[in-house]
């Protein structure tokens, strides 16, 4: 992938399309995360990658590209959804539910089932969940990059858990017809 990196710099087309060709599916599963309509998504995630191309001569060979990509499809991602302006839910309660489940229930599970039920929560819900869970963001970075309180992150998470803690409870009932 260096090769292509360094070719893509000096702008050769066949090296930016096998750049694209190579991470555009991991790139729009990142996006996924964040946007349920998967065209919306793969708007999105064209639109990251184009800025990715255009500052790919800023990027350096000690840092890891997948990561500096990954930054570039989330920043989008928010910056979109900062657009659409999102509204978090106003649900401060703090609860003391947490999305956990018998291993053994969610590996049964498909990816897309798992996708399909963050799909489910609220805009605010989903973009506190996919940061903290998915990106390891703390509530402290969360707060700055969706200029909300810290605490509207952590109340915004537990609303979040909770949620999915009812959608997977009654996935399980029907799967399991309990």
């Amino acid at each position: 992938m260096q090769r292509a990196i360094e070719e893509a710099k000096r702008g050769d087309r066949a090296a930016q399309r096998q750049l694209y060709d190579q991470l555009s599916p991991w790139c729009l599963g990142i996006c996924r995360r964040y946007i349920k309509q998967i065209d919306y998504a793969e708007d999105v995630m064209i639109v990251a990658f184009a800025k990715f191309l255009k500052n790919l001569d800023q990027f350096r060979a000690e840092a890891s590209v997948e990561a500096w990509v990954k930054r570039i499809m989330i920043n989008e991602c928010l910056t979109v959804l900062r657009k659409k302006k999102m509204e978090f839910a106003d649900e401060m309660a703090s609860y003391e539910n947490h999305f956990v489940s018998k291993p053994d229930q969610l590996d049964r599970m498909s990816t897309q089932e798992i996708q399909d039920m963050i799909d489910q929560l609220p805009e605010g819900c989903k973009m506190v969940f996919n940061l903290y869970v998915f990106e390891e963001y703390t509530h402290k970075e969360i707060a700055e990059n969706l200029g909300i309180t810290e605490g509207t992150s952590k109340s915004q998470l537990s609303y979040a858990r909770k949620l999915l803690k009812e959608v997977f409870t009654s996935n399980n009932k029907v799967h399991h017809g309990s």
